[in-house]
C-alpha cells in the first residue's frame, strides 16, 4: 500500500505543480484502496508532504457513482448530480 500511495502522491504533486500550486485541489476518490484501505489517504498525504506539498493542498472526496456521472458530464456537459 505504501508504494501505491507514493505513486499516487507523485502524480498528485505533479498536478499540483502544473496547476500553479493552488490553495486546494479536490480529488474525487474511487476504488477499494481509497474507500477501505487502512490509512491509504493518510499515506498519500504523508508522501505529498515528503515531496514538499502541504497536507492541506488536497481535499479527498467520495462521490457515489463518480465514474458514471463524470462520463455523463464529459459527453453532455450536464451536471449529472442534477439528474437525481
Amino acid at each position: 500500500l505504501e508504494r501505491s500511495a507514493s505513486l499516487v502522491a507523485a502524480q498528485l504533486a505533479g498536478i499540483y505543480e502544473f496547476k500553479g500550486k493552488p490553495l486546494v485541489l479536490t480529488c474525487i476518490t474511487q476504488g477499494s484502496l481509497f474507500l477501505n484501505g487502512p490509512d491509504y489517504i493518510l499515506n498519500i498525504q504523508s508522501q505529498l508532504e515528503a515531496l514538499g506539498v502541504s497536507q492541506n493542498a488536497f481535499e479527498f472526496k467520495k462521490v457515489e457513482n463518480s465514474d458514471v456521472f463524470g462520463v455523463i458530464k464529459l459527453i453532455t456537459g450536464i451536471n449529472a448530480s442534477l439528474m437525481k
